[in-house]
């Protein structure tokens, strides 16, 4: 066959990857045991981290101990706050830019498990050990643990702030007195308080790194990262140390979901021990640290929709308040981004609950109000452009799918029996929810109930057991490069996580990160059993 006939045969719809799907390149290599994770490094001299951490969501340090830490065979050092500095670590900056979070508590704990001492050591399992060892003498301060507790700034978590208040920002889009208008002259107005339950990304990899210097000072730093470019740019804000002697390198990643955006203390952590002790020093998160000392983030929204609809949208305004509280650092995006989650939740919910009060369909009260394909590129009331869009379709396709129909008559039917005195069935185990077993897993019907030996709750059972990672960079690279010319998507192949020339540019990431006080689970929140954090001097009683 000529180069000719090749071209001529060619189908030029292979090039473009929107709209098609795409096989996954790299599973191959994980399935034949060729992963490359950052557990998976080991450098020689390599020594081992591990945190220690506040039991308490908000309370005073008063001193600390780590003598009978250092006494252990195989401890090189424990470091605190005031070592850091001594050292020139600064405090690390926030996406958002309002203010700096400590990488080590220094003088007082703002959330439970926030990191506040660090032990290096020749074996991991050493390092923990040390880490139990090491003795806080706490005094434990109230706990704020809603935003409505802390908009009474009756506990101020931020005293060291020259404003005396925990109300962080408020930030606002969009067209407040037309909107205002707007819903006065409605026929038909909701207004609900809905709540973004606290949710956390928890991937399969908890985060960790290795960070290692050369003899020319130059950092090699591997990272469970997914945003080297960001993190290359934040390290040298907190070190000091060049950019152009720092190297990040992001090997394969066990999910991430927005969880290994942040830049965590304890990455700044394991630098600071490589560079004054010389060694290469790893840290690998432990599932309890993950849980809660990483980020997570909940919402608490007040909506009000007027009866015109909430998608071909005449106008819109929306405000957000952001407010300390003794809960872990939180406002990175968790699966996407804030409009893709907590917004759709809340433009959703709101339809729904217009639906109810109408007395229409949800299904019809949608369909009336989608944006229709001819209003393509669209520009929403809030500034944004959405280039293209079926919506109706892509309902229609789904209400088939989980047979929609079928789903109303059944339901007609229990509200009948139920209102007859009959017990209805869960939904758990009902035909609703084998329908959304489909909608998820098309043509996987072969779903069996079984009774749980060790308890009397039914239970559905998939007899196909898989797990994704998330959707990786080279398919989603791929799909970039296929809407253009030159090799389509599944030609298409790209570095392996190495960021060391290429400059960071503005967009390459724009979501906040809440300093100290904002995020995560505050008193109470689950300890590791064995590795969890110990307080030797707190008084009786006070956990």
């Amino acid at each position: 066959m000529t180069i000719a006939d090749r071209s001529a045969n060619d189908n030029p719809s292979e090039k473009f990857a929107m709209g098609k799907s795409m096989k996954r390149r790299e599973d191959p290599r994980f399935l034949t045991g060729q992963g490359n994770y950052i557990d998976d490094i080991n450098l020689p001299g390599q020594l081992y981290m591990a945190l220690v951490h506040s039991p308490y969501p908000h309370a005073n340090i008063l001193s600390i101990d780590s003598s009978a830490a250092m006494q252990i065979p195989g401890v090189i050092a424990v470091v605190t706050a005031k070592e850091l500095a001594a050292h020139g670590v600064g405090r690390l900056p926030t996406f958002h830019g309002f203010d700096t979070q400590m990488v080590l508590a220094d003088g007082k704990v703002l959330f439970q498990n926030q990191e506040v001492a660090f032990v290096v050591a020749e074996d991991r399992y050493i390092a923990a050990d040390a880490a139990e060892l090491v003795e806080v003498d706490y005094e434990p301060l109230p706990a704020v643990v809603t935003p409505q507790q802390a908009k009474t700034d009756q506990t101020i978590i931020r005293a060291d702030r020259e404003q005396q208040t925990n109300h962080i920002f408020n930030w606002s889009v969009g067209q407040q007195e037309e909107t205002e208008q707007a819903l006065a002259a409605s026929d038909h107005v909701v207004k609900q308080h809905i709540v973004y339950q606290r949710v956390h990304a928890a991937p399969l990899e908890p985060c960790g790194c290795v960070a290692n210097f050369d003899a020319m000072g130059r950092l090699k730093f591997y990272v469970t990262s997914q945003t080297p470019h960001v993190y290359r740019t934040a390290l040298f804000l907190v070190t000091g140390i060049p950019e152009d002697k720092i190297q990040v390198i992001a090997p394969d990643i066990g999910g991430g979901f927005g969880n290994k955006v942040p830049v965590y203390p304890g990455y700044i952590c394991a630098i600071a021990g490589a560079l004054v002790i010389g060694r290469p020093v790893k840290w690998i998160e432990t599932r309890t640290e993950n849980l809660t000392s990483s980020f997570a983030r909940d919402y608490h929204m007040d909506i009000e929709l007027g009866a015109t609809g909430s998608y071909d949208v005449p106008t819109a305004f929306a405000s957000v308040d952001a407010y300390f509280t003794n809960k872990m650092p939180g406002g990175i995006a968790y699966r996407c981004s804030f409009r893709v989650t907590e917004a759709a939740y809340c433009i959703e919910r709101a339809m729904d609950i217009l639906a109810d009060d109408l007395k229409i369909d949800p299904v019809e009260l949608r369909r009336r109000n989608f944006i229709q394909p001819e209003q393509f590129p669209y520009q929403s009331p809030l500034s944004f452009t959405y280039d293209s869009g079926d919506y109706e379709r892509t309902m229609d396709v789904a209400l088939e799918r989980v047979g929609y129909q079928d789903l109303l008559k059944e339901q007609a039917e229990k509200r009948a029996r139920r209102a007859d005195g009959h017990r209805h069935q869960h939904l758990y185990g009902s035909d609703r929810g084998r329908a959304v077993q489909e909608l998820r897993h098309p043509g996987h019907q072969d779903v069996r109930r079984r009774r749980d030996s060790h308890s009397p709750q039914r239970r559905w059972h998939h007899p196909h057991r898989h797990q994704v990672a998330g959707a990786g960079a080279r398919d989603h690279l791929g799909a970039d490069r296929g809407r253009g010319t030159g090799p389509g998507p599944q030609q298409f192949s790209g570095g392996r996580g190495r960021h060391r020339h290429r400059p960071l540019r503005p967009g390459h990431l724009c979501q906040p990160q809440y300093p100290g006080g904002g995020r995560g689970t505050g008193a109470g929140g689950p300890q590791d059993p064995r590795k969890g954090p110990k307080d030797r001097r707190a008084p009786a009683g006070s956990r």
